[in-house]
């Protein structure tokens, strides 16, 4: 089925991202087109279903918006313009967005509008509001449709499958599709946190409860309050605590650390582990008490090899993700053979291990087409398919796969992330969530990169937490 297409047409870097980012996840066709031409015919070889334009007062702008009204009347147009040219806009019968942009209110609003446009079928097992998930697999369709069950209700979910598949993914997605869409979404790792803190995190504590706590401060479990907690790799808590997280489950209630005081909870608690859950308790990892209280409502995500069909349009995405980050343009486009290789490949990393081969390849490409050799995948499973490309003649000469061309990629595609972070940090002037925002990944990501690059020695400047 063809995806629905959609010109963009903004020159606010930003603002382009946003959009960019928004729509390939939702699995649109885009075509950015940031200088708005106004010769005649420019860009007639791809037929827009739908055009998003940044409203400007240029004569070129607004010319080439309206001989694209006079050549299809019926083409749907929406401008993301503010409030001072509401009336400037509403006169010209344009559909109109207010700036500053909103992700969600984006999806809505294409959704609507293409939902009346015959020629424009909507993107398959993708709803407006679930962005950054593809589900066009039976598999993952059904996973989502379960899952939205489960949302309209407060009952606890229990998100199990291999590491990398997109638990937290769905855990927002859960969230979104929940009466509880409007409050926080807080996401804790347990296994990420020490056990001597993750107690005070989790519950919150008094002034005075420990050496340094010299102000009181609210936990996670408050900070969700309204909203939902996610306690990712929950599995990994020690024994101790997962005896005050089954209380809480219980009473629905937690006092915080050094304190007497009782505090009512009002959330829902989304868990996830990539262990067996029935294996974890046998070998006493998990108590079984608490077992039975997290498979109240299990939901296992299926691993990538278990749904290709999501494979290529997850790729698409992120290859449109990454050309509005490193400001390629059009997004690489992949050729046979490379769609050939990630369909054929087991994926032991799932959706964590395709977006670093797509990371990868994205600036390894030339002319923006990416091969199977681009893909520089090393598995043994997949070298017949590939052992005629340059890389796999280079690396068989190595054996162990590790050839200078590799290793001189990892030096390249870390660079090429200090700089990415570094500016994301310098344009929105240190702020460590707009810098997350910009670059497409959560806060608690970027601040585990900012550490990574202190322990190697690169202190970032501007940065704080904002």
């Amino acid at each position: 089925m063809t995806l629905p297409r959609i010109l963009l047409l903004v020159r606010n870097r930003a603002v382009a991202e946003i959009c960019q980012q928004t729509l390939a996840q939702a699995g649109y066709s885009i075509r950015h087109d940031p200088a708005v031409p106004a010769a005649p015919g420019d860009g007639e070889d791809w037929q827009a279903d739908l055009v998003i334009a940044e409203w400007g007062a240029s004569a070129d702008f607004q010319a080439r918006l309206e001989r694209m009204r006079l050549d299809d009347p019926r083409l749907p147009v929406l401008l993301l313009a503010g409030d001072a040219d509401f009336a400037t806009v509403q006169d010209r019968g344009y559909q109109r967005l207010p700036l500053p942009l909103k992700p969600l209110d984006l999806l809505g609003k294409i959704d609507a509008m293409l939902d009346g446009t015959a020629s424009a079928p909507r993107p398959s097992g993708v709803t407006s509001d679930a962005p950054g998930l593809v589900a066009q697999s039976p598999a993952m369709q059904k996973v989502l449709e379960m899952a939205r069950r489960a949302a309209q209700t407060d009952v606890g979910i229990m998100l199990l499958g291999e590491s990398g598949v997109g638990k937290e993914v769905v855990s927002r997605f859960v969230h979104r599709s929940s009466p509880r869409a409007q409050g926080p979404f807080i996401a804790i790792n347990c296994a990420a946190i020490p056990e001597t803190l993750l107690e005070a995190t989790l519950f919150g504590y008094e002034k005075g409860a420990f050496t340094g706590a010299s102000q009181s401060a609210p936990g996670k479990f408050e900070q969700a309050q309204g909203g939902t907690l996610l306690l990712d790799e929950v599995t990994e808590m020690a024994p101790g605590l997962q005896a005050k997280l089954l209380r809480v489950l219980q009473e629905r209630e937690i006092e915080r650390v050094g304190g007497r005081k009782r505090i009512a909870l009002d959330l829902r608690i989304v868990a996830t582990s990539n262990r067996e859950l029935q294996q974890a308790v046998r070998q006493g990892v998990l108590r079984e008490d608490l077992f039975y209280r997290l498979s109240v409502f299990p939901l296992r995500i299926p691993a990538l090899r278990e749904r290709r069909e999501d494979i290529l349009p997850l790729a698409n995405s992120m290859l449109a993700r990454y050309a509005g980050l490193y400001g390629l343009g059009q997004p690489p486009r992949l050729d046979q053979a490379a769609q050939h290789a990630l369909q054929h490949y087991d994926w032991p990393g799932n959706v964590r291990e395709l977006e670093n081969v797509i990371q990868r390849s994205a600036i390894l490409c030339l002319q923006g087409v990416i091969t199977a050799g681009d893909l520089l995948l090393q598995s043994s499973a997949f070298a017949p398919a590939i052992q005629a490309t340059p890389a796999a003649v280079e690396a068989s000469a190595y054996g162990d796969g590790e050839t200078p061309a590799i290793r001189d990629l990892d030096a390249e595609l870390a660079d090429n992330e200090r700089k990415l972070i570094a500016d994301a940090l310098r344009e929105c002037h240190g702020s460590k969530k707009q810098a997350a925002e910009r670059l497409g990944i959560s806060p608690r990501t970027l601040r585990h990169k900012l550490q990574r690059l202190r322990e190697s020695g690169v202190e970032l400047p501007y940065a704080h937490d904002g």
